[in-house]
């Protein structure tokens, strides 16, 4: 038998081999009354076997679980009143308690008032924050922006996720 003739016939009887023990295994039963996308979050009715059991197993619980959303509400006047009173700082209340401090380098205004303010974060370390006041509503809210620190992975977004699609900070 000629070699390439060989490799075809054990690659052939290696599927039908799969394929007859995919059918041969039943599908686990649901429970009278429920909906697929509900049993999609139930737990697996016995304990995991099979080749990937161990690498699951190994996996830390923190990867599998969402951590909750950590965000807090921001006032229409968020801009104006994060910024100090002589435009030389800014002091920023985050989702969660504390609060950060910085120094602002850009900012715009229009005729209703602040529209855009950039600067760096000095406190508690360091980094950078940018809000801009939206004029035409859209996907992103009336209210866009970020803070990044720069040697940390935490994040604060902007996103209109409040009531009403209201801007909300974000931690991500």
């Amino acid at each position: 038998m000629h070699p390439r003739n060989r490799s075809l016939l054990c690659s052939c009887i290696v599927l039908a081999t799969m394929v007859a023990w995919l059918i041969r295994k039943p599908a686990p039963e649901m429970p009278t009354g429920t909906h697929p996308a509900e049993s999609a979050h139930r737990p697996a009715p016995g304990p995991l076997s099979g080749p990937f059991a161990a690498a699951i197993d190994s996996l830390p619980v923190a990867h599998l679980q969402q951590a909750p959303e950590i965000s807090m509400p921001l006032p229409q006047d968020f801009l104006q009143s994060i910024l100090s009173t002589d435009a030389s700082g800014v002091t920023i209340p985050l989702p969660g308690g504390g609060q950060l401090s910085g120094t602002p380098r850009k900012s715009r205004h229009d005729e209703n008032g602040l529209l855009m303010l950039e600067g760096d974060i000095t406190h508690p370390q360091a980094g950078r924050f940018y809000f801009h006041r939206q004029t035409i509503i859209g996907k992103a809210g009336a209210l866009f922006g970020f803070i990044h620190f720069d040697r940390d992975e935490t994040a604060y977004q902007v996103r209109p996720s409040g009531r009403n699609g209201a801007p909300m900070l974000v931690k991500t």
